[in-house]
């Protein structure tokens, strides 16, 4: 994911060496054919990514994406990043707007907003305007098959053992 306008010129970079890579290669007659066809897909799989990372870059900072979604909620970071992109702030406008320094704001988008406390995301939705609307939350039990003949007391008193010992490591 291209998170500001210099990561957009090293992508952009790269795309163009990967291109130049592989027009080089396509024209190499040496290159044994399989070997050419892994490396060829290998190398389109790359220029896709790349220009699937620009083109959403580049939709983004001309405000054409209003909506985004997200599958996983690990994934919440790039909503936080998309929308500071959408709404055309750099990583200074956002930390003006919190009253952070921008290096704040860029550790924060390094690290997926992993150093992040809920409050200061808290923040930041509420700055960059953003609405959620969630449709699914999981709370699915897990279950699993047990083998017949299982000892349940035994499971029962390793699992108070470890409880009671604050641990997920067995000590024998």
């Amino acid at each position: 994911m291209i998170k500001n306008d210099k990561q957009l010129k090293i992508t952009k970079d790269s795309l163009q060496d990967f291109r130049n890579i592989k027009e080089r290669m396509e024209a190499d007659a040496t290159i044994d054919p399989i070997k050419k066809k892994i490396s060829l897909n290998s190398i389109n799989g790359e220029i896709l990514a790349f220009e699937k990372d620009i083109d959403e870059y580049q939709r983004l900072k001309a405000k054409q994406i209003s909506n985004l979604h997200i599958e996983d909620f690990n994934k919440f970071s790039e909503i936080l990043i998309k929308a500071r992109i959408a709404k055309g702030w750099t990583q200074a406008e956002l930390a003006e707007k919190i009253n952070v320094k921008e290096q704040q704001i860029q550790r924060y988008e390094a690290t997926n907003y992993e150093t992040a406390s809920l409050a200061r995301i808290d923040e930041i939705i509420y700055a960059l305007k953003i609405t959620t609307r969630i449709n699914v939350v999981g709370l699915c039990p897990t279950t699993f098959k047990v083998p017949n003949g299982t000892d349940f007391q035994a499971i029962e008193r390793d699992q108070n053992k470890l409880s009671n010992l604050r641990t997920l490591i067995p000590t024998y």
